[in-house]
């Protein structure tokens, strides 16, 4: 009996192991397309579309970073 032999399920393995890496990647691809929508979704309201109160304090903080002023700290 021979040692080097390749067992008769390493291709099936091999095929397995593809089929999980390029599900894996469009999960990944999937989740990526879908972060955007996500993201929205967390700062507003489903039914109104106005930013939730995240939102709403969310905005003068990318303000105050896009002006290069340091955000004012409540008392």
């Amino acid at each position: 009996m021979k040692m080097n032999q390749a067992s008769p399920t390493q291709p099936d393995q091999r095929e397995e192991m593809a089929n999980t890496s390029v599900a894996h990647a469009s999960e990944l691809t999937r989740r990526d397309e879908a972060a955007p929508e996500m993201r929205m979704l967390s700062l507003t309201d489903v039914l109104t579309g106005l930013y939730n109160r995240h939102g709403f304090f969310l905005q003068p903080e990318q303000i105050y970073k896009l002006r290069g002023a340091s955000v004012p700290k409540a008392p």
